[in-house]
């Protein structure tokens, strides 16, 4: 059975870093978003590396674009449902099985347990044009480790800006040890995915 449940879901409060006092969470995020992202295979050893586009309506998340593994490529896809709250956001697979909740600060972590596989999820939001996500996922027949950057659209320029070295190091280390340390939201991707490999590779 699915569970799904927030660390910090921030309930009652509309006015937070992904957004304005009267804003819902979902309507702060809603627009069109590039999306990066990498993942590690610690079971197989691949590195995956997806590039794309990610829209987010009221009611739903998709996001298409291309997979590479190694030198080949292959169109890759996901969609949730999105279901808005006071000061928070469920998000639901497609067929409306439940997944995780979201609150509107800056940094929060999540839980959902899928049969024997726990996936550990940190949601990261810079303001409402930037964001990331990183996931642990461990079970019987999975485990790995993927962080995603989305940014928005409208400003193409737009990165997710290193902080002080401190803070980034904080961060880096609180998540490969599995930990929700409150750190600042920015950090170096590259340095945060080669300290994972290092951590899990067999």
């Amino acid at each position: 059975m699915d569970t799904h449940r927030a660390a910090a879901s921030g309930r009652g409060n509309t006015h937070g870093p992904v957004g304005q006092a009267g804003e819902t969470m979902t309507d702060s995020l809603v627009g069109d978003w590039k999306v990066r992202r990498t993942m590690i295979d610690f079971l197989t050893g691949a590195t995956y590396r997806f590039a794309g586009d990610a829209v987010v309506t009221a009611d739903a998340f998709s996001e298409h674009g291309l997979m590479r593994i190694g030198s080949q490529e292959m169109p890759a896809s996901r969609r949730y449902r999105l279901e808005p709250g006071e000061g928070s956001m469920c998000i639901l697979h497609a067929d409306g099985r439940g997944f995780i909740a979201l609150g509107p600060k800056a940094a929060q972590t999540v839980h959902h347990l899928c049969g024997a596989d726990l996936y550990v999820g940190r949601f990261f939001f810079r303001g409402p044009d930037e964001w990331a996500e990183a996931w642990r996922v461990k079970g019987p027949r999975k485990n790995y480790t993927s962080l995603g950057r989305f940014y928005r659209l409208r400003d193409t320029s737009s990165r997710l800006r290193l902080g002080h070295e401190v803070e980034v190091r904080a961060l880096e280390n609180a998540l490969i040890a599995g930990e929700d340390s409150g750190a600042p939201i920015a950090f170096d991707s590259t340095a945060f995915l080669s300290k994972m490999r290092t951590k899990h590779a067999r």
